[in-house]
């Protein structure tokens, strides 16, 4: 190269052009060696975390419900498996697709799906969420076949309630419902969280903490389609305690057969020591209809049906007592000796109270009765005499110390407490005095007397 033709400017720039990359190069170095610094020290104990929970789970068991049994020790409500749709949202990019897909394929409700997938807190996207409880076999083989397409989605063997007879003895068993956001707010149900089941009325309500058990749970390895590798450790589940009740089931389904297609209440009564061995009521219901959760349209139409098969007609059914309360005034008028067993009095077949008419039930009379026969063929008109002799307020205080106008303390269910009418219940109800003709109506049961079933029995 001649020496003419070297440029000392043109040297000059290359150099700084030089310089210049390399410093750019070196920066670039700087950025990445930073970057990958923060990334593997500052923050990956978090990405170290998020790997181990991409790879181990924490899967939740839950407990079988208690068993319930008759007296005879025959099972009335016990536990089959159930196989139910959960999505986990931690591997879910497309919530929406998934969504629909599963709407295609199983016919899942996209609005409900959506809503119980909003409620997963930020902080738990691996937490799974159920969208379908109790899966028949068609729906669960239609998820199996596409597994490879529906990430996030798993099938869980969970136990589910089941009531063995269906509709039998249902408002004494009860049935379970969804946990409400107040009820797990309220702090009475330990251990629960949100989509368990509760029992909400009957014998499933009432002994609710005994028959729930306590939930388990397992730390698993999973691959990355989610299935299970191994069980790393695992906390068994403890099943709730069982219940066994005073129900006769033979005597209870003749209680029921008899009232089919009839609105009423059966309660039969040991009467040795007070065991109750039946209590039906009808119209009844399946409290298997409740297990899987009920669209709104069936809850709707139960609630809404005139024969209201929800009510338990034996605890909450409030009636005038009739003729059976005639024992009672009987024994009142014994105790407070305005009565003679022996004395009879006549029975024309009406009585007069001024110039009010009361009649008795057979209109040509019964003659002249005393109290035994009174009792026997029911005679009106000797009750009425003896409720006027009486007075309301000493038949009031004989009907409560028999347990009239409370409730019994019965526990398998919400009772009505039924009315016992006194002076001053009607002024302070209606502020009106108490009519000597309304002492009449109740000594037979009548009136604004009202009790329950199971008060009766």
């Amino acid at each position: 190269m001649r020496t003419s033709d070297f440029d000392p400017i043109s040297v000059d720039i290359f150099n700084r052009q030089l310089k210049r990359a390399t410093w750019l190069v070196l920066l670039a170095f700087s950025v990445l060696i930073f970057r990958l610094w923060f990334l593997q020290v500052f923050k990956g104990g978090m990405y170290r975390k998020k790997s181990e929970d991409n790879r181990f789970q924490l899967r939740s068991i839950p407990p079988f419900r208690g068993v319930i049994f008759d007296r005879k020790g025959r099972v009335l409500v016990g536990n089959r498996p159930s196989y139910d749709l959960y999505v986990s949202l931690e591997g879910v990019s497309d919530r929406a697709g998934l969504i629909e897909t599963l709407h295609r394929l199983i016919g899942l409700d996209p609005a409900a799906a959506e809503r119980e997938l909003s409620r997963v807190p930020a902080a738990y996207p691996f937490r799974p969420v159920c969208l379908r409880k109790g899966m028949n076999r068609d729906e669960l083989a239609v998820i199996e076949t596409h597994r490879f397409n529906l990430p996030g989605v798993m099938i869980k063997v969970t136990p589910e309630r089941y009531y063995v007879r269906g509709a039998f003895c249902s408002h004494l068993l009860g049935y379970l419902g969804e946990i409400t956001e107040a009820q797990l707010k309220s702090g009475r149900y330990p251990g629960l969280r949100r989509g368990d089941l509760i029992g909400k009325s009957g014998v499933e309500r009432t002994w609710q903490a005994d028959l729930n058990g306590r939930r388990g749970g397992e730390q698993v390895e999973v691959d990355a389609e989610g299935r299970r590798i191994r069980v790393v450790s695992r906390k068994p589940a403890v099943s709730g305690a069982a219940v066994c009740l005073t129900i006769d089931s033979d005597l209870q389904c003749l209680a029921e057969r008899l009232l089919s297609g009839k609105r009423g209440a059966v309660v039969a009564v040991n009467p040795e020591d007070g065991q109750v061995l039946a209590l039906a009521s009808s119209p009844s219901f399946d409290p298997n209809l409740f297990v899987g959760g009920m669209d709104r349209l069936a809850w709707r139409r139960i609630i809404s049906s005139k024969g209201f098969p929800l009510q338990n007609r034996a605890l909450a059914g409030q009636y005038p007592p009739g003729s059976v309360f005639k024992i009672i005034v009987a024994l009142a008028g014994l105790e407070e000796g305005v009565i003679d067993p022996e004395e009879k009095i006549l029975c024309n077949g009406r009585f007069m109270l001024g110039s009010h008419e009361y009649r008795c039930w057979k209109r040509g009379g019964h003659g002249r009765v005393n109290l035994h026969r009174a009792l026997k063929e029911s005679c009106d008109v000797y009750f009425y005499q003896m409720g006027k002799r009486l007075g309301i307020d000493r038949i009031a205080r004989y009907a409560r110390r028999f347990g009239l106008g409370r409730a019994t303390g019965i526990d398998v269910g919400r009772e009505k407490p039924g009315l016992v009418p006194s002076r001053e219940w009607k002024r302070k109800r209606f502020g009106v005095p108490w009519q000597a003709g309304e002492t009449i109506s109740v000594s037979i049961g009548q009136s604004f007397l009202l009790v329950t079933p199971i008060q009766m029995a």
